[in-house]
C-alpha cells in the first residue's frame, strides 16, 4: 500500500497459560441479641483458577514509517483457544466469641476441571525506532507501546453452597456457574532487539 505504509496478514498457534488468584477475608463484629456480648464473624474465601490452551491466530499487523527511523506498528488478532480449566475453591465461615470459644458455620471446598473453548482478541500499538549498523550489518530497535487482550468467559469460579443454605435465595446445583465474566488484560510493553 506504498512504501511508507505496509499491511499484512498474519496467522500462527498460539498457546497461553494464565493462573487466576483470589483471596478474601470477611471480618464483621456484631452483638447476640440475646447475650449482649460483641462476636466476631469471620468468612475465608480462597479461589484459584487455571487454564491452558492453546488454538490458532488470525488477524492483521501494520507499519506505518514516520522516519528518521521511527514507525508505528500495529496488530489486531483473534484466536480461538481450547483448553482446559482447573478451579479450585474453599470457603470457611466461623464465629469467635468473647470467651474464647469458636463456632463453625459451615465449610466448604470446590475441585472441578473441565475443557472448554474461549475466544481471545489481541490489540497492540508499538511506537519503535530502529538503526541499521552499515559496517557491521547489525540493526538496533527499541520499542514501546500498550497491547490489549481480552478472553471471553474466563472468570469460571463457582457459588459455593454454603452462603445461601436457607430461605429463597437458596442455591441448587444448576445455579454453581452463574458467576462467569471475562478477563482483559492491558498494560504497555516495551523492548530492545539486536537482529544480526
Amino acid at each position: 500500500m506504498g512504501s511508507d505504509f505496509v499491511i499484512r496478514p498474519l496467522f500462527g498457534i498460539e498457546g497461553v497459560w494464565i493462573t487466576q488468584k483470589v483471596r478474601e477475608w470477611i471480618n464483621t463484629t456484631f452483638t447476640e441479641l440475646n447475650e449482649g456480648f460483641a462476636t466476631l464473624n469471620k468468612i475465608e474465601i480462597e479461589n484459584k483458577n487455571r487454564f491452558f490452551g492453546v488454538g490458532s491466530k488470525g488477524g492483521f499487523s501494520g507499519l506505518f514509517k514516520l522516519g528518521k527511523g521511527f514507525a508505528f506498528q500495529g496488530q489486531f488478532a483473534g484466536n480461538v483457544l481450547w483448553g482446559g480449566f482447573r478451579i479450585r475453591q474453599g470457603i470457611d465461615q466461623t464465629n469467635f466469641f468473647v470467651d474464647g470459644q469458636s463456632a463453625n458455620l459451615g465449610s466448604e471446598a470446590i475441585h472441578h476441571s473441565h475443557y472448554a473453548s474461549v475466544f481471545n482478541l489481541d490489540v497492540g500499538l508499538v511506537l519503535s525506532w530502529s538503526h541499521l549498523f552499515e559496517k557491521s550489518g547489525r540493526s538496533l530497535m527499541i520499542k514501546c507501546g500498550w497491547e490489549q487482550h481480552f478472553y471471553t468467559n474466563m472468570d469460571r469460579f463457582q457459588n459455593f453452597y454454603v452462603a445461601d443454605m436457607v430461605g429463597e435465595e437458596k442455591v441448587f446445583a444448576f445455579d454453581r456457574n452463574v458467576q462467569r465474566g471475562n478477563l482483559t488484560l492491558s498494560g504497555f510493553s516495551f523492548g530492545v532487539a539486536v537482529n544480526y
